[in-house]
This record gives structure tokens, sequence and C-alpha cells, in this order.
């Protein structure tokens, strides 16, 4: 009943009431309003603020500084919210110490000043914002680059102990880059995985942070463990973890490289909107088009025996006006019906025409292709081409893929795979294949 009783009064009798309100009243009036604010009553809030901002009390002056920076039931105004903040900073309120010493050290509002920055964030951390150290480490680690004066900082706040979960395992996180830009990596790992312990913290950054130094270390194996823990959680996997476990996997980097697996692990990745995953799949022969993956071709492996490649056969010749490029193989294994056949081709920058053709003749088994320009994917000036699609019959025998180009190439930029799609390709994109480009 008294706090109804107060805020009529404080409310409807400006001028009276207010000069003679205790300290108590005041104090009791911020609790008030900052009830309302977490059951979202902004607007009921904002009045309340104000009237004990008003009197001089320093929470309400805090408060209504809020009420303008956010916003709180009121128009956004930042000026408003600094003459706000230096009030209750003045009056030796912590969290507008804080709030003005950001402001400061970014230049928000006012002008950048990292003397005045640091003065109010000191002023903070000793009323209890141990995230101020942190603040203070920020700029020794972002604007100086100077670690070691920013770890030392950054173990200011860890050390104060009042830190909620999420900012400590911030500051560890913090701790952890600081290592790393010195080079201390086992340091890094060490501060890395203290972030790591806390379920709402910085843990996908922290394990990204422990591969990198793995990473560095060479260390792969290690690296791995690490990145599975993201990649493989039940609840929200982190996609950068999916993306990077495909390029262990392509790669060979801790695990026995795969192509198959680095695909499964690329496609989790695109699927969460991984832009560097989908880029990946290209290189395995998955094209992303309206968010759904398609087959474009897929490396040959050397556990995949549908098909034996002699790379030493490759035969250049000119041909007209054309370069002509034979390449013999075997088709030691019958193909499922459905099963697609494909060839992918690197090749030099210019025009080509591909065909298949039965080892002892020029009679063409089908999946014959039209001209393509080969100028896409270019690394190096050698272009890596997603095309053709062949889907010809094939059986058991001998065969020869037969390129044309209208650019001189070498032996050495002439690479092709041939192949049948395998059931890990199938397991992802059965039904999704198109031969829309």
């Amino acid at each position: 009943m008294k706090i109804i009783i107060l805020c009529i009064t404080l409310l409807v009798l400006p001028g009276m009431a207010f000069t003679q309100s205790s300290s108590d009243d005041l104090e009791e009036l911020v609790r008030l309003a900052d009830e309302y604010v977490k059951k979202g009553l902004k607007n009921e809030a904002f009045p309340l603020y104000k009237k004990a901002a008003e009197l001089g009390n320093a929470g309400g002056q805090r408060g209504l500084g809020d009420c303008y920076y956010f916003p709180i039931g009121v128009t956004k105004d930042d000026n408003q919210a600094v003459y706000w903040y230096t009030k209750a900073a003045e009056l030796g309120d912590s969290e507008a110490q804080y709030r003005l010493g950001i402001f400061y050290q970014e230049g928000y509002v006012v002008s950048k000043d990292f003397v005045k920055a640091k003065e109010l964030l000191l002023k903070a951390a000793q009323g209890g914002i141990g995230k101020a150290y942190g603040q203070i480490g920020q700029y020794y680690s972002q604007e100086v680059k100077d670690y070691s004066q920013a770890i030392e900082w950054f173990k200011k706040g860890v050390e104060q102990g009042n830190l909620i979960e999420h900012d400590r395992s911030y500051e560890y996180y913090r701790i952890g880059i600081c290592y790393k830009n010195l080079k201390e990596y086992n340091q890094a790992i060490e501060w890395y995985i203290k972030a790591t312990e806390y379920t709402y913290g910085y843990v996908d950054w922290a394990i990204k942070g422990i591969s990198d130094c793995y990473f560095e270390l060479k260390e792969y194996h290690k690296a791995v463990e690490w990145i599975r823990k993201s990649a493989e959680r039940e609840k929200k996997p982190d996609d950068w973890a999916q993306n990077k476990l495909g390029e262990c996997y392509y790669f060979g980097h801790g695990v026995e490289s795969n192509y198959d697996k680095a695909m499964e692990w690329f496609i989790k990745a695109a699927e969460n909107d991984n832009e560097e995953a989908k880029y990946n799949l290209k290189f395995l022969g998955v094209q992303y088009v309206n968010s759904q993956p398609y087959l474009t071709y897929y490396h040959i492996t050397e556990n995949v025996n549908y098909t034996k490649l002699d790379f030493s056969k490759i035969n250049i010749e000119k041909y007209g006006n054309r370069y002509r490029v034979s390449l013999p193989f075997i088709v030691t294994v019958t193909p499922s019906d459905g099963e697609l056949f494909w060839l992918s081709l690197i090749s030099p920058k210019g025009y080509y025409h591909a065909s298949i053709f039965y080892d002892d003749n020029n009679y063409g088994v089908g999946g014959e292709t039209s001209s393509y320009e080969t100028n896409r994917y270019e690394i190096d000036d050698v272009s890596y081409v997603l095309e053709p699609y062949l889907t010809a019959k094939i059986v058991p025998g001998s065969y020869k893929l037969r390129l044309f180009f209208y650019d001189d190439p070498k032996n050495d930029d002439v690479r092709v795979s041939i192949g049948y799609s395998t059931q890990a390709v199938y397991e992802y994109v059965k039904g999704l294949y198109s031969k829309e480009r």
C-alpha cells in the first residue's frame, strides 16, 4: 500500500511531496521502476525513473539515462542519456560510470577519450562492476595491440569474482585471444578451454580458437577432437565447426582423407547456411541452388572401383585447328540402375567439347556434351569446370574419353576425374539433382 500511495503522491503533487521524500522512498521508487522494466512495462517505468532522477537519486538518474539510450518508454535521445549518466556517475553510481566509460572509450556521442574512459571504468570496477576491467583490457588488445597489458586487465576482471557466467566465459576467451596473438599457443589453449566450461558462454568461439592453436602446433588430431564437440552437438551444432570438420576430411588433417565424409559435413554446414561450406562443395561436386544441393560431379576416391584411370596415357595432339586430348579408362563394375556417370574436368581457359567412345572404335556411347567456355573458378590461370554431365549407359569394358580444345593445353593443366556417384552422394542429394545451370 505504501508504494501505491507514494507513486500517486509523486505523480500528482509535483513540487510538494518530492522535496520532502526520503532517500528510502526514492530507492523504493527506483526499485519499482526496475521491476516494471523486467516485466516489459516500459511506459510505466519511465515516469518513475524521471521523478527519482529529478530529485537527485543516482539510481533514478542512471535509470533515466537507460530510458533515453535503449530506449525505454521514450524516444531515443543519446545526448539526454549522456547527461543523466554523467549526473549519476558523479554521484558514484557504478553502472552509470561503466556505461559512460564505454561511451568515452568508443567515442560514442562524446569525444573519444581513453584517459577519461579509464578513470570512469576503474571507478566502476572498484564499485563492483568486474567487467569494467575487461573494457580496459579491450582497449589495450584492440587499440594498442599490447596483448600482455591486456591480459593483466582481463585477469583483474576474472579475479574480482563477481562476473556472471556469460561475462566470465568472455574474459577467458579474450585472454586466450591475447595469448594466441603472442603465439603462446599452449597458454592460449588453457584459457580457451576455461571459456568452454560455461553453458551460456563463448563455447564455439573458444573451440575455434583451440583448433586454430592446435593447427599452428601441427597437432591436427587434437584440433579435430575439439571441432567435433561443436560439429556433432545435438542441439544447435555450430556451422563453422561442421565446415571445418569437412575440410579436415578433405585435406586429411587429423583424420584419414575421405571425400565422402567431407561432403557429408560440408552439406550439414551448408544446410545451416554456411557460405564457405557451399563454396567448398563445388570442389566435391555439389552445387547449391535455392538453398538445395544438386549433384554436378563427384571426385573419385581410392576405394571406389567403378573406374580405373591411367593418367600416364593421356595423349594430346593437334587436330585441325583444335587440340585433342584422349584418355583411356576401364569400367570394372556395372553401376546400379539410375546411378549417374560423371566426369569432372580441370582445363585451360577456352572452349572444349567432350564425348566418350568405346576404346576400339569411334562410336559414341551417349552423353556427348555441348561446347562450354572454361573460364570459371579460375585458379592460377587454370579453370575448374563443373561441367559436363555424362549420363551414358556404361557396362564393364574399355573406353576412351575424348576432349577437344581450341587453346593449346599442357599435360600438367588438363586433369580429369571419372566415375559413378556413390551412395554417399545419393544419401544427401537424391531427388534434388537439377540440370538447370
